[in-house]
């Protein structure tokens, strides 16, 4: 028997002994699963709101589940990687990331401005919008379809790229995939207009101030007695 399966079955032994009845459990998971990340939620919300509705180890495994299936597929792997073993090591990794990736975005603009305006028509949706805009207004197609195609022809070529990167079996399923490639899609013009609008970097424990050009300055911090 899978080991992973395994583990699932004595979680719900024990959820069972702890609730005493089938419908009170299934009424307790159906709370949980349904609490997923809202648009614009931070990982640390998530995994606060979260560590509140479970109390203990079997559903703080619950609650690792639940917080993966709210963040891309590149993240869940990485924590994998670590072995997370609560939210709590989860959301360190996840936010330690995600700040990794507006920190580079601010470097990237501070050196080349001209992806202030740029950068947000490479992405998928806005590229997709614009073409079913394009489609419909020269050739009378319906947008929505045009849309919809878009969307997955760029879907199918990013799979077909993370497959050639990898070089073999991928570590998650398709649908797996789908789900954090949609999150990756919906919330990466946040990470781009957080790194417009905070010229902040951190680098060891240090604050720096990032200027036009790619120079920055430190920070210091106002010391009080």
């Amino acid at each position: 028997m899978n080991a992973d399966l395994m583990v699932y079955i004595l979680l719900v032994r024990r959820l069972e002994e702890r609730f005493g009845s089938v419908r009170q459990q299934n009424r307790w998971l159906s709370r949980f699963e349904m609490r997923t990340r809202n648009s614009g939620e931070t990982v640390a919300a998530l995994g606060d709101d979260l560590r509140q509705i479970d109390d203990s180890l079997a559903q703080e495994v619950l609650a690792l589940n639940q917080l993966y299936k709210s963040i891309p597929i590149e993240m869940k792997c990485r924590c994998e990687d670590r072995e997370c073993k609560t939210v709590a090591d989860a959301v360190d990794i996840i936010e330690r990331y995600e700040a990794l990736l507006g920190e580079w975005c601010k470097l990237r603009t501070s050196m080349t401005p001209a992806t202030i305006f740029f950068e947000p028509f490479s992405q998928c949706i806005v590229q997709g919008c614009l073409n079913a805009w394009a489609m419909s207004y020269l050739f009378n197609f319906t947008g929505s379809v045009v849309f919809l195609v878009h969307c997955l022809v760029w879907f199918l070529l990013d799979y077909i790229l993370i497959r050639v990167i990898e070089g073999g079996p991928l570590p998650f399923s398709k649908f797996e995939f789908l789900v954090g490639w949609i999150i990756n899609e919906v919330t990466y013009p946040g990470v781009i207009l957080r790194s417009h609008f905070d010229p902040k970097i951190v680098w060891r424990n240090h604050q720096f101030k990032l200027k036009w050009g790619g120079t920055v300055e430190e920070l210091h911090s106002k010391q009080t007695v």
